[in-house]
């Protein structure tokens, strides 16, 4: 959607877990090359992700952290560097970085969305951004409700795998009541409240 509404050339998504660690990747507009090289580089780790969320390189929900700075702060080249002839940058610079966070229900980040080489050849501006960081509130709210009919799948698999090896007794409680099941096959027994 990125590169069709000719915003950026090249887009990254990571998927993040609770600890902010990589469940996965996601790409368009790398070559195959790309794409291995990285997933072979050294990826940020949680804590080199909360430093590129830092407010100084806050950018309307964006993040954006120019180069040099971007080695400054990490020590190290991270991502690939744009791939562009030198005259398509006009104040672009190849290594820079700009993070969109991906943020699900009560702003739980689920990933990030790394976009580089603008078809303008520009740095972001608020108004700029404001187009993919849409896409990347809609991308979020589709992360988080698969997860979470993920998480609603194995919880009633789990459930109906108790029910149907229970042997004879499946005990619940609320605040008012202890009600004994029998097993699918047995006898029901309701007790009184104590």
């Amino acid at each position: 959607v990125i590169i069709d509404i000719r915003i950026y050339r090249r887009a990254v998504i990571t998927l993040l877990d609770e600890e902010m660690g990589i469940l996965g990747l996601g790409s368009a507009g790398l070559s195959e090359a790309e794409v291995k090289a990285l997933k072979e580089k050294r990826p940020l780790t949680p804590e080199e992700r909360r430093r590129a969320f830092d407010e100084r390189y806050r950018i309307g929900q964006s993040y954006f952290i120019p180069y040099p700075e971007s080695e400054r702060l990490f020590g190290r080249e991270v991502g690939l560097a744009g791939s562009l002839p030198d005259e398509e940058y006009v104040d672009w610079h190849p290594k820079d970085l700009l993070f969109v966070p991906l943020r699900g229900p009560r702003g739980r980040l689920v990933g990030t969305l790394s976009v580089d080489d603008p078809f303008d050849g520009r740095r972001p501006t608020r108004d700029g951004l404001l187009g993919i960081e849409l896409f990347a509130n809609m991308a979020a709210g589709l992360i988080a409700a698969d997860r979470l009919q993920t998480e609603l799948a194995s919880t009633s698999r789990y459930l109906q795998n108790l029910i149907e090896n229970s042997a004879d007794l499946i005990v619940a409680t609320d605040a008012h009541d202890v009600h004994l099941r029998g097993s699918p096959t047995g006898n029901c027994v309701d007790l009184p409240p104590s």
